[in-house]
């Protein structure tokens, strides 16, 4: 775990390189947001691929798995969304 001071110090060189070298950066950020985004919609079609699966099969526990899936994905993804923006407007 890091010390006040060194987490001080990760802050100032993080603020650094984002305006001196905001290049840099996004290339650290681009990647885990598209593939943050690219397992969300992944996890989505497969919460919808259950229900259809339950509907067509009249399999009430997969209905009600899949619409479960479908809220913890969308939940999770606005979490996430959440959390990013509030470390946005704290850094």
């Amino acid at each position: 775990m890091l010390s006040d001071s060194e987490r001080r110090r990760l802050s100032e060189i993080e603020s650094w390189l984002r305006e001196h070298d905001p290049v840099f950066v996004q290339r650290f950020d681009s990647p885990s947001r598209a593939r943050s985004r690219a397992v969300f919609w992944m996890m989505l079609l497969l919460a919808a691929t259950v229900i259809v699966y339950g509907l067509a099969a009249g399999n009430v526990p997969s209905m009600v798995g899949g619409l479960v899936g479908v809220g913890a994905t969308i939940g999770s993804g606005l979490w996430i969304r959440r959390r990013r923006r509030r470390h946005v407007a704290d850094g």
